[in-house]
């Protein structure tokens, strides 16, 4: 879809089995209001040369090999979407996928790439796993959970490099297994809703961390969790939650 010109998805759906490349100021716009369907079995990728902000402002479904690319774009992902076995692929290290709406998510399916994702909707693993593999440029944590974000259901987010943990909840299960991940309530307030985090590497906790609904952060082996500030918070008010240490360091002056 070349520079400055619109597709309009009526009551039909477009399906994608190739590469379908919107390019620069052109647009997707739904004239079904709320309904346009775009299903992707293939490679749907924004790419504009200069730095772009745009907004993916219809319904879209992945299925494998599904791949939604951004490549000199930050997108915007304002509508809800199901996706099976699909890939989220940020292209270069400024490149950013935003999620501001419900996305139920299943298979084996991946964020990867330079760039950065940030969940700021629900993210629900209905099955399988969502596996994160995101850069460390600039010495930046590419994946972020922010204020208004849950991640949610039976599956499982594994994070293979650093994470940002700055707002909104985790109410499924959280697997981290690489970098550091960073806890902090600057712009939010993280709360453990009933899900759980296994940490396999490093977490450090900056701010308060609210714990309610059972929530449970597990240290493996070999694993450490350092308080540096804030403390860990029962939703009942008392300064307790549920911590398993398996022969795993804790360290720091903050308070459980």
């Amino acid at each position: 879809l070349h520079r400055g010109k619109s597709l309009l998805i009526g009551e039909a759906s477009v399906l994608n089995k190739g590469t379908f490349t919107v390019l620069n100021n052109a647009i997707i716009i739904d004239a079904a209001g709320h309904t346009a369907l775009f299903e992707n079995q293939g490679r749907l990728e924004f790419v504009s040369e200069f730095s772009t902000d745009k907004d993916l402002d219809f319904r879209l479904e992945s299925t494998a090999p599904g791949e939604l690319v951004v490549d000199g774009v930050n997108l915007n992902v304002k509508r809800p979407g199901t996706h099976q076995d699909a890939a989220f692929v940020t292209t270069r290290s400024s490149d950013l996928i935003r999620f501001t709406a419900p996305q139920f998510i299943s298979g084996a399916s991946t964020f990867t790439g330079p760039g950065t994702i940030e969940i700021g909707s629900e993210i629900t693993i209905s099955a399988g796993q969502i596996t994160s593999s995101l850069g460390t440029a600039g010495g930046f944590s590419r994946l972020k959970l922010q204020t208004g974000g849950t991640i949610d259901g039976p599956g499982v987010l594994i994070n293979t490099s650093a994470m940002a943990w700055g707002g909104g909840k985790i109410a499924g299960n959280v697997t981290h297994q690489g970098g550091e991940l960073e806890i902090s309530d600057q712009l939010g307030a993280p709360e453990l809703a009933g899900g759980t985090l296994t940490n396999e590497r490093t977490v450090r906790q900056l701010g308060d961390l609210l714990i309610s609904d059972g929530g449970r952060i597990v240290n493996q082996a070999g694993a450490t969790y350092e308080i540096a500030g804030g403390k860990i918070v029962h939703a009942d008010g008392s300064e307790r939650g549920t911590l398993v240490l398996n022969d795993a360091t804790l360290r720091g002056e903050g308070r459980i």
